[in-house]
């Protein structure tokens, strides 16, 4: 009976690891970005939604659901509508104890923010990852380190030079753009016109040839009227279709019909955050997005690698857009696992003393108001990622952090932080880490 009940204490979160795309120069027949992943990871959801239904049972202790591995290279919009479809999905049973009842909603957890080759490529995935995957109160992001790198320091690492594909260079911009507006983040009036100065050579770049027999007539655009025609915020527009399921777009319009009937029509086009649904109808907008996954010359120019030199007002509004976004995920409820063996390892330019976790949260490490009204206080755990694969524990990680906090320093060499005001803090997070659990 004790080892009965001991099991039962025992639940499981089903991974889903991150793969690259196909180069697109060995694709022969041309589908949609990740085609073959999509495809795979239906499938492996088809069999958990599969198994939930007809073993309920032992179905009920799948907790949830998480996508881990590189970040860069595959993006969240890949898992848009397999992580809606399950975390949506609620299956009634009967219980000989309790009667009937409905096997409990899926959570989730998206690893994201960590590895990236631009903040704003990072903040960019931290977005996508809550829009187009519906992370919630109760759900968690892995890493999240772009939220609360130091953005000067991190560039200044990288003498102010970021190297990316074209393509995402362009989103970057796009997305940077539209996070000025909608934080109504004031004095970056120069930073928007280089944007746009940015944005209207690369996207000329990248899709001109395309779009040169786009109109009516069939003739070619100019510049100019192509720029008119797809300016920024249309393209902006496009890049919330990045949840949908592309085929969808397929002919270069939205085809609705197209739809399916079941269980993964009904999360095929991503309504959870806000989006007019007429966008998809949009002539431009839909064509848009048909072309950034259908047009395999745009596909192979935004695949090409460059170096960009980062200027300095762009490298000041991340600190402004850093702080709403951290706000916006208090709001939500939605948690942040950090790793911190994992992220001084793997990320760039920090160290224990610089790691994030105390931008997210403070309470207990600062008993100054100033501080602690500041701070978003994100709800955090502290965690070991892959204990094999970086040596460690989850006392180690702990421990790793106090011995750093203890040793920081202020300019005039008094210690920052109080001890019993570190331990307080860091169990603080241990209890929070406790309410993160997703209990079924």
């Amino acid at each position: 009976q004790e080892e009965a009940d001991l099991k039962k204490r025992f639940f499981y979160v089903l991974h889903f690891t991150k793969r690259s795309d196909d180069p697109i120069a060995s694709v022969e027949t041309l589908e949609c970005r990740h085609f073959q992943y999509r495809r795979m990871i239906k499938q492996k959801a088809d069999e958990i939604l599969h198994f939930r239904e007809n073993y309920p049972q032992y179905g009920r202790r799948v907790a949830g659901i998480d996508a881990c591995s590189q970040e860069i290279g595959c993006r969240p919009e890949v898992f848009g509508r397999v992580f809606r479809t399950l975390k949506n999905y609620s299956h009634p049973f009967y219980d000989e104890k309790i009667g009937n009842v409905s096997l409990p909603q899926l959570k989730l957890t998206y690893h994201v923010g960590e590895d990236y080759l631009d903040v704003v490529d990072g903040l960019r995935a931290i977005d996508e990852a809550i829009r187009f995957l519906g992370l919630d109160c109760g759900d968690r992001m892995g890493h999240a380190i772009a939220l609360g790198v130091n953005a000067k320091d991190w560039y200044q690492f990288k003498n102010k030079q970021i190297t990316m594909p074209l393509q995402d260079y362009l989103d970057n911009i796009v997305w940077l753009n539209h996070a000025l507006n909608k934080y109504e983040i004031d004095g970056f009036d120069s930073l928007r016109g280089w944007l746009q100065e940015q944005y209207s050579h690369y996207f000329f770049y990248i899709y001109q040839n395309y779009l040169s027999g786009v109109n009516k007539e069939g003739s070619a655009y100019k510049q100019s009227n192509v720029l008119n025609k797809f300016d920024i915020n249309i393209y902006y527009l496009s890049w919330l279709l990045r949840g949908d399921q592309p085929s969808l777009y397929k002919t270069g319009k939205f085809q609705e019909e197209l739809i399916s009937k079941d269980q993964w029509g009904l999360y095929a086009v991503n309504k959870k955050y806000i989006r007019s649904d007429d966008i998809s109808h949009i002539p431009e907008v839909a064509l848009l997005y048909h072309m950034y996954h259908y047009s395999r010359e745009a596909r192979i120019k935004g695949s090409e690698m460059k170096t960009f030199h980062v200027p300095d007002h762009y490298i000041s509004s991340i600190g402004e857009i850093q702080r709403a976004m951290m706000d916006d995920i208090a709001d939500r409820g939605i948690s942040i696992e950090t790793n911190p063996s994992s992220n001084i390892r793997i990320g760039t330019y920090l160290c224990f003393e610089n790691h994030p976790i105390k931008n997210f949260y403070n309470l207990g490490l600062t008993k100054e108001q100033k501080e602690l009204m500041a701070c978003p206080q994100i709800n955090v755990s502290i965690n070991t990622d892959d204990r094999g694969v970086f040596s460690t524990k989850l006392e180690n990680e702990y421990a790793l952090l106090a011995c750093a906090l203890e040793q920081e320093k202020t300019a005039d060499g008094c210690h920052r932080y109080k001890k019993e005001f570190i331990y307080e803090w860091l169990d603080n997070i241990r209890e929070m880490g406790i309410r993160q659990v997703f209990l079924s």
